[in-house]
């Protein structure tokens, strides 16, 4: 068995110059960052030099991961820095390998550059240790290559320009050679499983370290893709030239039928101008011939009539002349006269009379009316004496004024107490009471100068309530004392000084003072038992010390027991001081201050008085209203009898005068009037007649008149029907100059509207048509400009925007539809076979080789994990196609088996559903990014599938079955225990490595390396899969912290120390011995 036996590296990282024995199990040990890693990474580099699939410090993941080549040959000193060790240097790496019959060395010689350039030399020596190769010249400087090369002569018989060559010599050596050097399977999974870290997802386990990346190469297929991708594009260029310039020359069209539209509602509107000039020419002509008609009828009418008049009026004055000359006519008309005089005077009494009598109705009706608003407000009408009522409602009207005024007062006055009521209520509601203001003041004073100061009220409570009278009655104004901190009562009596008259009044105690004085003893100011000062409870100190030294020698008594005091009172506030009794009055004690009792019952107090107040103001507010509506009944009846003053003599002078009537009318019927009876109705018939001849000829002069101002506008009205007709008759003679190739479309657009519609409707719709065709051809010019502008900038084109273009637009559409396009058409077919060919010679067949090569792995692993077992389980893979990718292997496969095709590769498939899952694998190859994880999905064999690891319970069997219980890890593993879920992961790789030597293990290298294994692994798990890893005769590189030493150890053949010091890391071998 070919076996790796010795390690030499120098210059590699902290390692100067260091040989590394390595037995069939060797343990790694040291601190983070010592050095383990670097020396797994030397050992995988140097076996699999190809620094693509190198990784390199994989156990720290990302926290000193980024290593590369350079920073290992040159020392870096962090991950995060550019500074290095060394300079221009050269590093070796060599390892020893040997089995029972011989041994060779391979190494890696590297030359390395500050410009951070480096060379890589490799080479192998049979039969040579890694002592025997020179590296050092006689100055104990270190050979350059070319020097190195001499220097070996007879030793080292292979040197490889290349890392394909070496690699492909050294897995020859080891016994894992491949035909394809740049894919190795064993050196695959030994650098994968360097880096193997247990993971929760067994998919995922499976395609970092079992299953091989294996690259497609799609570079043809892209090349051909690409073919297709162009052709396409420029196709959809040409595309959009055609949609481009089609949508110019629409907007031309547009322009032009626009443009056309303009010129026929022009023409239009002229015609219709002309034929309503000649209708309004023909009907002022034929007006004309009317009026005169009329204007001679009138004529000889109104000379008719005067004659007839003037006859009428000689006639007149020969009747009046007859009638004059009789005396009873002339009694007649005299008496006619008078009562005309007399009936007009009378008239005017009468009215004024009713006026008078309306007048004093109304403010009859209104007095009743105040009567029931405010019955005090009583007085009588008297409509014969109205000054006197007059003077009674004056008197009435003010005493309704004082007692709005004082209403008025008492409401301003209640509503001031309810609005102070509301703000207490308020302040209450925060906790602030209303102290006197004084109190308030001197308060404020001595906090606002940094004086601590309290109003004794808030500091103490009542203990008895039934005391609670007294004790306010009896302190009066002691209860709002201002109480200071006794160190402060020097400055407080300062500041209190300074506050002038404004504040007084209020009591300022000496704590101090009176606490010395309670202190000495002093019987008369010490708080005595049943005293009011036993009634009070308080936090305060201060305030405790003001209300013993003033309460202490007041006692409670009842009135039997009162004159047994020097000082007392009872429950009722009858107080007894100096042999003298006093009842306290209840204003005093009616409102209580102290504490917090005293400030809820002084809420529920202002509340009850609140109300109260509000029903008051309401009766108040009624009150006055009635009182406001008094006022304005007494003004309309002042004013009424004002307007009714000068009307009160009409109530005579309407009787006297109607009397005066009926003695004139009486006399008029007494005069006989047979005498002159027919001449005066002779008279009035001929005055009569001429009023109705004057109207009659009034009324023809006017006509006359208006007919002859008619005629002149009619007259004035041809002229300019003349002139107006030239002038359009002109503008269509120029009109179809200008327009002379349209002109005979015009005369039938004209004509044919004409016939159908008023000219007065054509001319009315003339301009809104205008503007809604002007608009649209503006709007169809701008399109036109703006799809040329996106023309010219997309294409890079210079053509003018001119309508004029429009010959030069269609040969360029022209040549784009008959010529361009077709060939781009044929480019694509041509690119899209090429890439099918591709698609089917390179990736489906590529595809289904890996597929098929993971399913024999799969098969070589399976099998050898059957003839194994971990305690009772055993182990096994399983791979299923992938839900989302049904069928798709099966495509790959039929696909793969289609052996020519002429026109596409997938009109082979029969089936339908089939050839739809072909086309769209295709399809989503070619328009996806080729770069994308879509695209490395399709690429990548493994993602086809989803993986498992089985476990079989040998000792334990399903009731059901008979059979050994097997669960899939997937599904548990996120219910085991750490170690239980890594544990299959660490036999499924062993298994993976045993594939490769189980069938010549005398000539095949066997080591496997894992870097900070086993990190979740109890001792017992470590000890049984290392044993596991013994009995398949695998070579075993552990690297582990320090602390897993004691678990490893025993089940490991060598031990190994990493310590580095400084920059300088070394190698130190332990014995079981010294471990145990």
């Amino acid at each position: 068995m070919i076996s790796l036996k010795k390690i030499r590296l120098i210059n590699w990282h902290n390692f100067i110059d260091e040989t590394i024995h390595i037995d069939e199990k060797t343990l790694l040990v040291g601190d983070n960052a010592s050095g383990k890693s670097t020396l797994i990474d030397a050992i995988q580099y140097a076996l699999s030099p190809n620094l693509r699939k190198a990784k390199f410090n994989s156990a720290a993941g990302d926290k000193r991961g980024g290593r590369d080549l350079i920073s290992y040959t040159r020392c870096k000193l962090g991950s995060d820095t550019t500074e290095y060790v060394r300079g221009n240097t050269i590093t070796h790496i060599m390892l020893f390998f040997a089995d029972e019959a011989e041994g060779f060395t391979s190494g890696i010689f590297i030359e390395s550059f500050t410009d951070l350039k480096t060379l890589e030399h490799f080479w192998i020596a049979r039969g040579c240790l890694t002592d025997s190769i020179t590296v050092y010249s006689d100055t104990k400087g270190f050979l350059n290559y070319r020097q190195f090369k001499n220097a070996q002569e007879g030793l080292i018989s292979d040197f490889y320009e290349t890392k394909k060559e070496y690699t492909r010599q050294l897995t020859g050596y080891l016994g894992v050679f491949r035909r394809m050097s740049e894919y190795n399977p064993y050196l695959e999974a030994l650098t994968r499983s360097v880096s193997f870290s247990p993971l929760l997802s067994v998919n995922n386990f499976v395609c970092d370290y079992i299953l091989e990346e294996r690259s497609l190469d799609v570079s043809t297929m892209k090349a051909n893709l690409q073919s297709y991708k162009d052709a396409e594009e420029a196709a959809i260029a040409a595309k959009k030239r055609i949609d481009l310039l089609t949508k110019i020359l629409r907007d031309i069209e547009d322009y032009h039928s626009f443009e056309l539209r303009l010129i026929l509602l022009a023409y239009l509107n002229l015609c219709a101008e002309k034929a309503l000039a000649q209708e309004a020419q023909k009907q002022d002509t034929e007006k004309r011939k009317i009026t005169e008609k009329d204007l001679a009828h009138n004529r000889l009418e109104l000379e008719r009539l005067l004659s007839s008049k003037k006859t009428a009026e000689l006639d007149y004055e020969n009747t009046l002349s007859s009638l004059s000359k009789n005396d009873k006519y002339m009694l007649f008309n005299s008496v006619q006269n008078k009562i005309a005089h007399i009936r007009e005077k009378y008239d005017a009494a009468k009215k004024g009379s009713e006026a008078y009598k309306l007048c004093i109705a109304q403010c009859t009706t209104l007095s009743h009316v105040l009567h029931d608003t405010l019955s005090d407000c009583a007085f009588e009408i008297d409509e014969k004496n109205i000054d006197k009522t007059i003077e009674d409602i004056e008197a009435v009207r003010s005493q309704v004024m004082q007692n709005m005024s004082d209403l008025k007062r008492t409401l301003d006055e209640k509503m001031n107490e309810r609005k102070e009521i509301s703000e207490e209520l308020i302040d209450l509601q925060k906790g602030i009471r209303r102290y006197p203001e004084t109190a308030q003041r001197l308060l404020e004073e001595l906090t606002a100068k940094g004086v601590q100061a309290w109003i004794l009220s808030d500091l103490v409570e009542c203990t008895n309530e039934e005391w609670t009278n007294a004790l306010e009655g009896y302190l009066n104004t002691l209860r709002f004392a201002v109480i200071t901190e006794p160190q402060s009562f020097q400055k407080s009596l300062e500041i209190y000084n300074s506050l002038g008259r404004g504040v007084s009044g209020v009591p300022l105690p000496n704590i101090y003072k009176m606490k010395q004085k309670l202190s000495e003893g002093f019987s008369e100011k010490t708080a005595k038992e049943g005293s009011l000062a036993s009634l009070i409870s308080t936090d305060s100190p201060y305030a405790k010390t003001y209300t013993d030294y003033i309460l202490g020698d007041v006692m409670t008594a009842d009135i039997s027991s009162l004159k047994n005091y020097r000082k007392a009172i009872t429950k009722d506030c009858m107080s007894y001081t100096n042999f003298t009794a006093s009842k306290i009055k209840e204003e005093v004690y009616k409102t209580h201050w102290l504490g917090r009792k005293s400030l809820e019952k002084r809420k529920q107090e202002l509340i009850i008085l609140k109300e109260q107040l509000s029903k008051e103001i309401d009766e108040i507010n009624t009150v006055y209203e009635k009182h406001t509506n008094a006022k304005d009944i007494l003004y309309r009846i002042y004013s009424s009898l004002h307007d009714a003053r000068p009307l009160a003599s009409f109530l005579e002078e309407s009787v006297a005068l109607y009397r005066e009537l009926q003695e004139a009318e009486k006399e008029l019927l007494d005069i006989d009037t047979n005498e002159f009876l027919d001449l005066q109705e002779k008279a009035n018939q001929l005055k009569k007649n001429i009023r109705e001849t004057d109207t009659a000829v009034q009324q023809i002069s006017r006509s006359i008149g208006q007919k002859e101002g008619l005629l002149e506008d009619l007259i004035q009205k041809l002229g300019f029907h003349e002139e107006k007709l030239t002038s359009i008759v002109q503008s269509i003679n120029e009109f179809e100059a200008l327009h002379e190739h349209v002109i005979p479309r015009c005369v039938e657009y004209a004509e044919q509207k004409l016939s159908n519609a008023n000219p007065s409707e054509i001319l009315a719709s003339y301009e809104r048509q205008r503007k809604t065709n002007e608009t649209k051809k503006e709007n169809a010019y701008e399109s036109f400009a703006l799809h040329l502008s996106m023309f010219n900038r997309d294409f890079s084109s210079i053509i003018p925007s001119r309508i004029e273009e429009e010959d030069n637009l269609r040969a360029m559409l022209d040549k784009l539809e008959k010529s361009e396009l077709p060939l781009y058409h044929e480019k694509i077919a041509q690119a899209r076979m090429d890439a099918e060919r591709e698609f089917k010679d390179h990736f489906i067949a590529k595809l289904n080789e890996y597929i098929e090569e993971a399913r024999i792995s799969f098969k070589e692993i399976n099998k050898t994990l059957s003839s194994l077992t971990f305690g009772s389980d055993q182990y096994s893979f399983t791979l299923e196609e992938r839900s989302d990718r049904k069928g798709q292997i099966s495509i790959l496969q039929k696909a793969a088996e289609i052996t020519a095709f002429e026109d596409s590769l997938f009109e082979q498939f029969i089936n339908p559903d089939e050839k739809k899952a072909a086309e769209d694998l295709f399809d989503a190859i070619l328009h996806a990014d080729l770069d994308s994880e879509q695209m490395r999905s399709i690429c990548d064999y493994r993602t086809y599938f989803t993986y498992d690891i089985k476990i079989k319970n040998t000792s334990s069997l399903d009731p059901k079955s008979g059979k050994p219980v097997e669960l899939s890890l997937s599904k548990v593993i996120r219910e085991k225990s750490g170690g239980e879920a890594q544990t299959p992961y660490y036999i499924a790789i062993a298994a993976s490595f045993y594939r490769f030597f189980m069938d010549k293990p005398e000539s095949t290298i066997r080591l496997v390396m894992f870097d900070e294994a086993f990190d979740k692994l109890d001792d017992e798990r470590i000890r049984r899969i290392l044993e596991f890893y013994a009995t398949m005769n695998i070579q075993l590189i552990v690297a582990v912290p320090t602390e897993k030493l004691e678990t490893i150890a025993p089940s490991m053949d060598r031990i190994l120390t990493v310590i580095k010091k400084g920059y300088t890391a070394r190698v130190r071998e332990h014995t079981q011995g010294i471990i145990g």
